[in-house]
């Protein structure tokens, strides 16, 4: 959807045999709930608390990530579960990366710090502003990961910016394991 909604599963959220609306987040604390988001370039960003046995998965594109959908995960996960920012593990997953990710110059105005000139155009690193927000709401850098993998590199990816509209989706899943 390229916007912020944050959709809590299970519990105190919405009912686990409801169907959930379309959303680009979803935080529980209940084990056995698979979230899933699905990304072609977009970044999908994975979370788990281990203090509070919270999960949250976001897709964050540039229009999700400008209005701070990180954030507003986090933020979430705090009032829900009581998750405090600082325990909070993070994990980024394959997107289009500063490399490929050409955008127009009004970018530069939007995201000053993430926006960056190679040949006479704009690039824009999605993670880094990402990360940026994360760490300005108190997530530890050593809590974030990045797999570093961009989706218009590699061939075996799916990439709305190589393949169009008939582009695949990757489909990124987190889980609390249910206790034995």
């Amino acid at each position: 959807m390229h916007e912020k909604n944050i959709v809590v599963v299970g519990e105190k959220g919405v009912p686990l045999k409801t169907p959930i609306a379309q959303a680009d987040g979803f935080v529980t604390n209940v084990p056995g709930i698979a979230l899933a988001v699905r990304t072609a370039d977009c970044l999908p960003i994975f979370l788990f608390d281990p203090r509070k046995q919270a999960i949250g998965i976001i897709h964050a594109g540039w229009k999700g990530t400008q209005q701070r959908i990180a954030v507003a995960a986090l933020e979430t996960m705090q009032r829900e579960y009581g998750s405090q920012p600082q325990d909070i593990l993070a994990m980024f997953g394959p997107c289009i990366r500063r490399c490929c990710y050409e955008v127009g110059e009004d970018f530069g105005e939007t995201f000053p710090d993430e926006t960056f000139v190679r040949f006479g155009k704009y690039f824009l690193d999605l993670p880094l502003v990402n990360r940026t927000q994360m760490l300005d709401a108190g997530v530890l850098l050593e809590h974030i990961q990045d797999d570093d993998v961009c989706t218009d590199c590699e061939d075996e990816l799916f990439s709305y910016r190589r393949e169009g509209e008939q582009a695949g989706r990757h489909l990124s899943l987190i889980q609390i394991k249910i206790p034995a």
